[in-house]
């Protein structure tokens, strides 16, 4: 039990990350980390439907509200994310459970567990645990050895990218088009046919943000084009289509003077600064060329399109950072005249 506890993401990590995309589980797992002592998960997940009236859970349900002609709202990637705060939440419970030799090591974050031995040598039964402990720290250290080490080789495959694309940078150091292309969800389901062609292409590597993915998921039940673009992107990443892949954990980059968003705030604002971070991130991937021009964010936004004012500033604080901003089908316009 303690090393899958220790294999799942921390509650801090999912909400600084902000990969959530719904304010009711980010409630949820906020009040996880602040340990609030009546933390409940009280929102249903499609397990708590499938089990819903079962005699033995009546008193974990009570604090549900189960309506059968209500449409879920949470899309699965924030059904996983509860799923993995309410088992680490079980791991916090289990520390509490007298008899139970399984213990929270805060400084280090991680899970123990000593098993039960019977020994008639109450010392001997010590030292044991205490091997038991020392032997667990360190299958802990060895598997964040193994995390770096698979971060630093994604981090050179990145560099490798990067050097095989610099063949489209001019001599000025600036780019016609640029390599990294950041598609919003919008375009995904509107364009999908103009994302095909530029990754068939072999001319750019098309990042799609994990706020992206979270929004088809979201939108698949009302959109069957969403869906269509979900069928589309799975193939590819199975494929390991390198010119076409999911934006990874670690490839975003925060704005310096931009403070956590309000909770009130519009989503497609708080999209939109997701998908600048990831831009603004290979932006500044290559050391040999300038910053600006090396990404763009392709929006579904036409040109002379009334825009809420703090999405129109959000567009031009990513151009001020050296990140384009431009509406897909006039992109792949402008590269097609200039082939």
């Amino acid at each position: 039990m303690a090393v899958l506890l220790n294999f799942l993401p921390q509650e801090t990590h999912i909400v600084k990350e902000e990969v959530c995309s719904n304010n009711r589980v980010e409630d949820i797992i906020t009040s996880a980390i602040q340990k609030d002592p009546d933390w409940k998960q009280t929102l249903l997940l499609s397990e708590d439907i499938a089990v819903w009236k079962m005699p033995s859970l009546r008193d974990a349900q009570e604090k549900m509200t189960f309506d059968p002609n209500q449409e879920m709202d949470v899309s699965q990637q924030d059904e996983t994310l509860l799923r993995i705060v309410c088992l680490r939440q079980f791991g916090h419970f289990l520390t509490q459970v007298k008899g139970l030799s399984f213990q929270y090591d805060a400084d280090r974050h991680l899970y123990l567990s000593v098993s039960s031995i019977k020994d008639d040598n109450v010392g001997q039964g010590g030292d044991d645990r205490s091997q038991q402990v020392e032997e667990q720290l360190k299958m802990a250290e060895e598997e964040t050895r193994r995390n770096q080490l698979m971060r630093d080789m994604a981090q050179l495959r990145l560099q490798s990218e990067v050097w095989q694309l610099e063949g489209s940078i001019e001599p000025t150091g600036e780019v016609s088009f640029s390599p990294y292309l950041v598609p919003d969800t919008g375009v995904l389901t509107s364009h999908l046919s103009l994302i095909r062609q530029l990754a068939s292409s072999t001319r750019f590597i098309i990042i799609i943000p994990q706020t992206v993915i979270a929004g088809l998921d979201f939108s698949k039940k009302q959109l069957s084009k969403a869906r269509e673009a979900i069928k589309y992107l799975e193939r590819e990443f199975q494929k390991g289509n390198r010119y076409l892949r999911a934006q990874k954990e670690n490839e975003n980059l925060a704005l310096e003077n931009r403070t956590k968003p309000p909770r009130g705030e519009d989503k497609a604002i708080r999209t939109f600064y997701s998908l600048l971070e990831c831009s603004r991130y290979f932006s500044q991937q290559s050391s040999d060329c300038e910053a600006s021009g090396m990404a763009t964010i392709l929006t579904d936004y036409k040109p002379g399109q009334l825009l809420s004012e703090p999405l129109d500033m959000a567009i031009q604080v990513a151009r001020s950072i050296g990140v384009q901003v431009e509406y897909a089908p006039e992109f792949v316009n402008r590269w097609k005249e200039n082939n």
